[in-house]
């Protein structure tokens, strides 16, 4: 669940978008952060997206899209067609792309590297 907070506020802003999309497989989590254009704001972008992101998790849990277990993991009950979606495909590439460069990494590396330096002031 953690996580998910740093979906909208990357996938949302143009400057990060447009460089997680071109992220290769050989990228990671530093690749990512020396783009410090990216990262810049962040924890401001969080809190911004804050209650769209909590409205979100609740309609997907309302949805049956996924649940989230006692220990806070969101597990995917049933994946909806991407057509489905109304959101641009740069922004879903963008999402995916997050997942693979996070995916080796716990979340306080992750939230520190991004330079979320107090995780429990942002969320």
């Amino acid at each position: 669940v953690l996580l998910s907070y740093l979906i909208l506020p990357l996938v949302l802003n143009e400057t990060s978008r447009n460089k997680l999309v071109k992220l290769t497989a050989r990228s990671s989590l530093f690749t990512f952060c020396k783009y410090e254009e990216c990262i810049i704001g962040l924890p401001e972008r969080i809190k911004q997206y804050k209650a769209v992101t909590n409205d979100c998790i609740q309609c997907g849990v309302d949805r049956g899209l996924f649940t989230v277990s006692d220990s806070l993991h969101i597990e995917v009950s049933k994946l909806e067609n991407s057509e489905n979606f109304i959101v641009d495909n740069d922004k879903i590439k963008a999402a995916k792309k997050i997942a693979m460069i996070l995916k080796s990494f716990d979340i306080p590396t992750i939230y520190r590297n991004l330079g979320v330096a107090e995780l429990w002031k942002v969320l």
